[in-house]
Formats: C-alpha cells, structure tokens, sequence
C-alpha cells in the first residue's frame, strides 16, 4: 500500500519532467539559498484547487517563490487545460506551482550538499517560457510578511 503513493508521485515527476522540457531547467540562483522552511512555508501557501496568472508570488521569509512566463505558446498541459487566448493570461492550477515546487526541491535540494539550503527554476509544462522560481529573498519585514 507504501508503495502506490510512491509510484504516483514517482509518474507525477516524469509527465513534469516530459512536459517541461520546453524550458530548460536549473538549481541556480542569485548566489544566496532561501532556508528549507521558508521554502515550505511558501510552497504551503499555495491553494492547490486555484487558479493562477502569471506572475504569481509566494514570499515568506527569506524565500521567493514565483511563477513567471515569458513566452506565449501553449503546450500540453495548458492545451488540455483549456489555456484561454494565448499571450492574454498564463492560467496554471495551484496544484500544478506545488508539484514544480516538490520536483525543484527533490532535484535541487542537495546542490552543494547543503541539506538546509535550496534554489532552482523548473518549467511548468503548461507554456513553453512558464517556470518556477525558488529562491532568495534577502529582505523581508515581518510585519509585511504574506503571500502575494
């Protein structure tokens, strides 16, 4: 029984990593590494049943989690979605940002053997030139502190 959630996860990652491959991929950043928890915090943050334009952020603390696109042609995924006009709006379900998310932080987590530590850009399959950034944040007021 372990093991279906595994396997679904496991297909999960491979239709991201096929569907995606418009976009080339990357454990980068801007030279510093957001703290794990802050990562899972934002990634939290995320409703999974919304829908989402591009550019969406989810900031907390010292990480920036942003779906960003620069192109305009769909492809698979936003195609069977129903994408809308193209160029107009770059809709992706919250659920889709979460599982980039778990594929950035499973691929990118161990980067420089720092197990605390994580930063990548990972396309979204759902237009050629859509992806999601983790990374650094270096400012942030606590007060001011809320997923945008």
């Amino acid at each position: 029984m372990r093991l279906l959630p595994f396997l679904a996860s496991l297909l999960a990652m491979v239709f991201f990593t096929l569907n995606a491959a418009a976009y080339q991929d990357n454990c980068k950043g801007s030279g510093g590494d957001p703290p794990v928890p802050d990562c899972d915090a934002a990634i939290q943050s995320i409703d999974d049943n919304k829908v989402y334009d591009a550019p969406t952020k989810f900031h907390v603390r010292h990480c920036a989690l942003e779906y960003v696109c620069h192109g305009e042609k769909p492809m698979g995924r936003a195609m069977a979605e129903g994408a809308g006009e193209v160029g107009q709006h770059h809709y992706i379900l919250g659920y889709s940002l979460r599982e980039t998310a778990a594929i950035i932080k499973a691929n990118c987590l161990d980067r420089y053997k720092n197990v605390n530590k994580i930063t990548g850009t990972y396309g979204t399959g759902n237009y050629e030139d859509c992806a999601l950034t983790m990374n650094f944040r270096p400012n942030y007021l606590e007060n001011f502190d809320k997923p945008v």
